[in-house]
């Protein structure tokens, strides 16, 4: 019995000493991940990498230490000595500080293998699907672009001719768009500046036209639209690549000013009709295209402020455009109710809806991120949401016309916050969910205000169906 005492006691000694030592260790561990350690300065420690390279070191220049002994190794921030921790046979750490040569750590560094080093965004996919997105839509933007713009400046031209243009420029922009983003890092953010320069040397030649058309001479202006978006399309997308206002990656940004910038261009057409009893809308056609040439980079700018500093996610964004499409649509469908409505109530109450949708859009649950799924998912929600609404008095065969409009602006809202509500259930991830990226582009959805704005001048035109459908298919591409 005592023999057996003897050992319990040796057994718990051993136990003690064993967890005494583990304690230690982990401490020693513990306070060199923190830089520091009892009795010696701040030091850095070394990854396994770089340790092996400097026992290359110190082998060479004659130091011998005792590895079995050794922690872990470090680089001190005060004078740069090796420092190495030790534990010895009686599980006691110490700290030994070694004075190294000045060129030391160059030499490590320098021995180091050169590591591969991938771009994030590459890990990601991001600039690859980046770069392919925006010569698809390039290309089929100018296979649009050119051949239109062609058979509208000059004054007869035969079908194989516009053909042809169509088929050089399929080619041609498909290649070119791959030469210019060829060694770019391009991710979301820089592609949607892209875009939208492409958009902007779209959008400024026609308000030019339009203007030198309402002076009298249509001629003249459609010859400047047409070579005008010809050569303002690709200077666009060119000056969308130097553009510094967001981040190489930062769609929820670019989204968010390019969609203001829009917005601004449909203020700009519904302004003038505030004061237009006064003015007879005489000069609607002149007035409209000029605040609209200068609302576009205000509304852009006003995206950029709101986005310095910040990093909204791409469903943000979104939430915000439709929030804002909806407060327009709105706005406009009010007056209807009261039958008493003017050009000056449309134009104010669409402004006012416009800006208090884009708030809501904001500020509704403002503590919450959105992945672009979810954006896009609130979006659609919306407009299934807003043709339900209208189905409903059809289906019921009401005659009160106040009921078709209550019910899609009912219908709009209730699908925006439904969206948005399922969009989280059905779009956030889990730990085992495999995520990835998608994009789509609807770029008549995408560019609705110049429509819309473009159709405020129906009434200039002796055809109002063809005028209306010639516009929305000149801005819609």
């Amino acid at each position: 019995m005592e023999g057996i005492a003897v050992r319990g006691r040796m057994m718990l000694k051993s136990y003690i000493t064993l967890g005494l030592t583990a304690v230690m260790v982990v401490n020693i561990f513990a306070q060199t991940n923190n830089d520091s350690l009892p009795g010696g300065a701040s030091f850095q420690r070394l990854t396994d990498d770089r340790i092996e390279e400097v026992r290359k070191q110190l082998r060479n220049m004659g130091i011998d230490l005792q590895w079995e002994q050794v922690v872990t190794l470090g680089k001190d921030r005060s004078d740069q000595d090796l420092v190495v921790i030790m534990i010895d046979q009686r599980g006691v750490p110490s700290r030994k500080d070694i004075e190294v040569p000045k060129n030391f750590w160059d030499k490590v560094e320098k021995k180091m293998p050169k590591e591969i080093r991938i771009v994030d965004s590459f890990a990601e996919g991001a600039s690859q699907e980046g770069r392919v997105f925006f010569m698809v839509t390039t290309t089929l933007r100018s296979t649009l672009i050119y051949p239109t713009a062609l058979s509208l400046g000059l004054s007869e031209v035969e079908s194989q001719t516009v053909t042809g243009m169509a088929l050089m420029s399929f080619g041609g922009s498909f290649f070119g768009a791959y030469a210019l983003t060829k060694g770019r890092e391009l991710g979301y953010g820089r592609v949607a500046m892209m875009n939208y320069g492409g958009e902007v040397g779209m959008y400024y030649p026609n308000f030019v036209a339009s203007i030198v058309a309402d002076q009298g001479d249509d001629e003249a202006g459609r010859k400047i639209g047409a070579w005008g978006t010809m050569f303002c399309f690709p200077l666009g997308i060119y000056l969308g690549t130097k553009v510094d206002v967001v981040g190489n990656h930062e769609y929820g940004n670019a989204a968010l000013m390019c969609h203001l910038g829009r917005m601004g261009i449909l203020f700009g057409y519904l302004t003038p009709l505030l004061w237009g009893e006064y003015t007879g809308y005489d000069n609607y056609g002149t007035l409209s295209p000029s605040m609209a040439m200068a609302f576009l980079p205000a509304g852009f700018y006003i995206g950029y402020r709101l986005s310095r500093g910040k990093s909204w996610s791409s469903g943000r964004s979104a939430l915000v455009a439709i929030a804002g499409i909806a407060g327009v649509a709105t706005g406009i469908l009010l007056p209807s109710l009261a039958e008493s409505g003017n050009a000056t109530s449309y134009a104010a109450l669409g402004i006012l809806g416009g800006v208090g949708g884009t708030l809501v859009g904001f500020l509704m649950y403002p503590h919450r991120e959105y992945n672009f799924q979810q954006g896009v998912f609130t979006g659609i929600s919306t407009a299934v949401c807003a043709a339900a609404g209208l189905g409903i008095p059809f289906f019921a065969r009401a005659e009160n016309h106040q009921t078709y409009t209550i019910s899609t602006i009912l219908g709009a809202w209730s699908g925006l916050l439904l969206g948005e509500r399922l969009g989280r259930s059905l779009f956030e991830y889990g730990p085992r969910d495999k995520r990835t990226a998608r994009r789509a582009a609807f770029p008549i959805l995408t560019q609705w205000p110049i429509a819309a704005a473009q159709a405020l001048t129906v009434h200039r035109s002796e055809d109002p169906a063809l005028r209306v459908t010639a516009e929305i298919f000149r801005y819609s591409f």
